[in-house]
């Protein structure tokens, strides 16, 4: 896991105050991608960290979000799930601009993880998909489980109907292999497995909050600079 998790605020910045608001989405950019780093398993606690600075600076949204599809496109197949998650908490808990954003990369970024994940990842995928019927349009949604049937002709076909009512027409076939892995997958996880990620999720919460209360007192810093600077302005006019 990388050494901190930098959460990227822009209250006062003095580039962006000085006409340089490129740099500024730039640096964003770029210490979002380091915090990605560290999103290698279902963080909760680091998805929603991720989640509140994707918030914050919404305003780079587009910049965030290819950010998080290069990300994912390059990371392992044991972590293109979590960074999937990443992605379901922003459009549900952000929204706007991202929803816009994301529909343009998500059926790529849906079916690289579903094409080089196992059986447990693909039903993961499968039941975040079932979330996603008032999130994304019906034709996005269709044009999402058309290009997984081409790799997988077992995914269920979900009308716009069954969309709306929430009733799926499931292939047996697709249920039968992905409960069956799902089983050996769940009884076969290691007590100390479970501890360990734990302690990691401990870790990373306790290194963005650290972050947070760095960059809190940077900002009362540069607060008080500019009142000073105001007033020295105000005492020569």
């Amino acid at each position: 896991m990388s050494k901190n998790i930098k959460i990227t605020r822009f209250y006062g910045d003095k580039d962006a105050m000085k006409g340089e608001p490129k740099q500024a989405e730039l640096n964003a950019k770029k210490d979002y991608m380091t915090s990605l780093s560290d999103l290698t398993s279902n963080s909760k606690p680091l998805i929603n960290t991720l989640s509140i600075v994707a918030g914050e600076n919404r305003k780079y949204g587009k910049s965030i979000t290819e950010t998080i599809e290069s990300h994912l496109m390059k990371a392992s197949s044991a972590h293109k799930l979590p960074c999937l998650y990443l992605v379901d908490s922003i459009i549900k808990n952000v929204g706007a601009p991202y929803i816009e954003h994301i529909s343009k990369c998500v059926v790529r970024m849906f079916s690289n993880t579903f094409n080089e994940g196992d059986e447990a990842v693909r039903k993961s995928l499968f039941k975040l998909r079932l979330t996603w019927k008032d999130i994304f349009t019906v034709e996005k949604l269709r044009d999402l489980d058309s290009c997984i049937r081409d790799i997988d002709p077992n995914w269920p076909k979900i009308t716009e109907a069954d969309s709306a009512s929430s009733t799926v027409h499931i292939n047996p076939n697709f249920l039968r292999n992905h409960t069956t892995t799902t089983s050996t997958a769940a009884t076969a996880e290691p007590q100390d497995v479970e501890i360990q990620r734990l302690r990691e999720e401990k870790a990373a919460l306790e290194r963005a909050q650290r972050k947070f209360e760095e960059e809190r007192k940077q900002f009362e810093r540069l607060q008080l600079q500019l009142q000073l600077q105001q007033q020295k302005e105000r005492m020569l006019s």
